[in-house]
């Protein structure tokens, strides 16, 4: 990639930018039965929330390339900050030039800087580059929180 790459927390002057590249993460995903304005509509309300941050990448073009989206809560078991990467998306056309890992250590630094005590994120095992990319920055599957198994991620619809 020729141009220089900028990763910035985003604000609701991004929203337009951030909008497109969250749909275009929808659509990767496959995700059905989701509006652009249901997006647009939660784009605002986790743009204005405290615990809540996106990042996102842009080339000096301005046009966003990639995006991630980084939510805290207070937890009982660590007595402080944690944080979940909730996304973190890359236009494919851009992918394996070091935007996600960019994207990555801009978050852990946010979480950091917020002096979380943890940093999570849920994958699906399959996405191996995605998974590689995750461990080399040191996420383990075996927390060290429990001893022993691997950590899974279940869900339940209400």
């Amino acid at each position: 990639m020729a141009t220089h790459i900028e990763v910035r927390l985003a604000t609701l002057m991004d929203l337009d930018r951030l909008l497109k590249m969250v749909v275009a993460f929808k659509e990767h995903l496959q995700i059905q039965g989701l509006s652009n304005r249901d997006i647009n509509t939660s784009l605002e309300i986790l743009l204005a929330d405290p615990m809540c941050d996106f990042a996102i990448a842009t080339p000096s073009a301005g046009t966003g390339c990639g995006y991630a989206q980084l939510r805290y809560f207070y937890s009982l078991w660590s007595t402080g900050l944690e944080a979940k990467l909730e996304d973190l998306f890359v236009y494919p056309e851009v992918r394996r030039q070091g935007l996600g890992s960019q994207l990555l250590t801009f978050m852990v630094g946010c979480a950091h800087q917020r002096q979380c005590r943890l940093i999570a994120l849920n994958i699906n095992e399959r996405n191996l580059a995605a998974l590689n990319l995750y461990t080399q920055k040191g996420f383990r599957s075996q927390p060290s929180r429990w001893r022993g198994g691997h950590q899974l991620w279940l869900e339940k619809p209400l």
